[in-house]
């Protein structure tokens, strides 16, 4: 099912709550960073999702952080995040995400 745009806009207003009730947990950053990305917010994705890998959110902050980076067309950042998302291991689904990403990127 794909979120509506009213889900997607409650994602990015609860996250903001969780964000300013325990502003170190990493996972609301990395959740209102995909929200950001599905508005096409990619800017602030990024800063959200550099925000949650600071925090320890690794390998799933930089694999969605590379998605970022694909879509504003920074290819260099994207591989980078994307091969270090390989180097830490991520869950079969992503890895074979990342994976394609990669070979795609690297044509």
């Amino acid at each position: 099912m794909i979120a509506s745009r009213d889900t997607k806009f409650g994602c990015l207003w609860g996250n903001d709550a969780w964000i300013a009730i325990d502003p170190l947990n990493p996972l609301s950053y990395r959740n209102r960073g995909i929200a950001y990305l599905l508005t096409a917010q990619f800017d602030r994705a990024l800063v959200d999702l550099s925000k949650a890998i600071e925090l320890g959110d690794e390998p799933n902050a930089l694999f969605v952080r590379g998605i970022g980076f694909i879509n504003l067309e920074e290819r260099e950042k994207a591989i980078a995040d994307l091969e270090r998302t390989l180097e830490l291991g991520l869950e079969p689904t992503q890895q074979r995400d990342a994976e394609a990403f990669l070979k795609e990127l690297n044509q």
